[in-house]
């Protein structure tokens, strides 16, 4: 009797592993409603294999059905509360809803149980730019940078690059809104103040075209949302001089 439960055991732990496998082979290809069917067909076999929920999650977020994927990362979540991957997954879902104060939760919760993980402090980064907190969005992307090398061992070369270009270019517009600030403080006659600053807002909105020209939507938007916020502080401060 013993043997044959163990027998048995060992068949389901090769067909829900099979499903598993298919499935994930499939959301490689982009087939995510067919490697959706195959991991909820291992799940009936194994209702608590976290990897399941995580991968049907990730497939649902690709296919824009961010609900069903929060359930899933949720359901991930209460199997293996640590478990960052799904808080940070979680989070990406709920910034794709708009629900940028619930993602930073996540977002902020997942580094708590993995601090250096850089592509956690690049998505957060992501949202508190949402969130109009662009100085805690300058940190965290100064922390995606520094925490990149160690985090090279478990992120495919996608992200790796992705996280790269992102925070290369946004850091190098907070130095170009840094030398703009210094460049208008140095000017002493109101005119010519005034001129300057028209000027730095034409220099932010080329450089605003050139990186909308030059990265895919993915790459531009953490840019061009550091790029607003950076031109709106220049209008205010224009504004409020020409009032003076």
């Amino acid at each position: 009797f013993i043997l044959v439960n163990k027998t048995k055991n060992q068949i389901k732990v090769v067909e829900y592993m099979e499903f598993f496998e298919e499935g994930r082979k499939l959301a490689d290809e982009g087939k995510h409603l067919e490697a959706i069917e195959h991991y909820d067909k291992g799940l009936s076999l194994k209702p608590d294999y976290v990897r399941a929920f995580l991968n049907k999650g990730a497939s649902l977020n690709v296919l824009r059905k961010y609900n069903e994927a929060i359930e899933c990362f949720d359901k991930a979540i209460s199997l293996d509360a640590e478990d960052a991957e799904a808080l940070n997954n979680k989070g990406n879902s709920l910034r794709c809803l708009g629900k940028h104060k619930e993602a930073i939760e996540a977002f902020e919760a997942a580094l708590k149980f993995n601090p250096n993980h850089s592509l956690i402090h690049c998505n957060l980064a992501r949202t508190l730019q949402c969130f109009d907190k662009p100085k805690e969005a300058i940190e965290n992307f100064k922390k995606a940078q520094e925490y990149l090398e160690e985090s090279r061992e478990y992120l495919l070369a996608p992200s790796i690059t992705n996280i790269e270009n992102i925070v290369k270019k946004v850091l190098e517009l907070e130095t170009l809104a840094e030398n703009c600030n210094k460049t208008v403080a140095s000017v002493e006659n109101k005119g010519e103040k005034e001129q300057t600053f028209e000027n730095s807002l034409k220099n932010l909105q080329s450089e605003k075209q050139k990186v909308i020209n030059s990265l895919d939507f993915e790459k531009v938007t953490p840019a061009v949302a550091e790029l607003d916020k950076i031109k709106e502080e220049f209008q205010k401060s224009l504004d409020s001089y020409k009032q003076n």
